[in-house]
Formats: structure tokens, C-alpha cells, sequence
């Protein structure tokens, strides 16, 4: 009901979990309604999906093509921080 009056979205995942019940309703309200989706991986910082397995999970289930605007350095306790793909 909440997307009733949004014009785009935003979805956090889980990098551990990947697409999960929730999310996958998410992508297809977002898809009905032709809304643009913004995604955002979190806990990059603990063991996790790289986000090549991420984007492969999306484009599989969705065929829908990811374009990262931020990339991770390092995964798990290797983690750095991100780099900004548009600087």
C-alpha cells in the first residue's frame, strides 16, 4: 500500500542473504507499476554474497540489468569501504 503513491523505491539486502520473500514482492510491485528501483547492499563488511552473485541473482530471477554505482572494496574482514563508480 505504501507504494500506492511513491514514484520510485528504494530496497536495502541483505548481502549475506540475497533475494529474500520480501524483496521479491518488492521487484515486482516496482515492475507492475513501471517505478524505478534503487538498490543497496548492505553488511558488506561481514561474510557475504560478492556482489557479482547479487547482480546474477537480479538479472536471473528479474532479467533485469544492475549497473553498480558503488563498488565494495574488500568483502567480509577484508572490507574498505566503496568506491564511487561516477567520480
Amino acid at each position: 500500500r505504501a507504494l500506492a503513491a511513491a514514484d520510485n523505491a528504494v530496497m536495502l539486502l541483505d548481502a549475506a542473504k540475497g533475494l529474500e520473500p520480501q524483496t521479491r514482492k518488492l521487484f515486482e510491485v516496482t515492475r507492475l507499476r513501471m517505478m524505478p528501483l534503487f538498490t543497496f547492499c548492505n553488511k558488506m563488511d561481514r561474510p557475504a554474497l560478492t556482489p557479482y552473485e547479487i547482480m546474477d541473482q537480479i538479472q536471473a530471477e528479474f532479467n533485469l540489468e544492475s549497473f553498480p554505482v558503488l563498488w565494495p572494496i574488500g568483502d567480509g574482514e577484508r572490507f574498505k569501504g566503496v568506491l564511487d563508480r561516477l567520480e
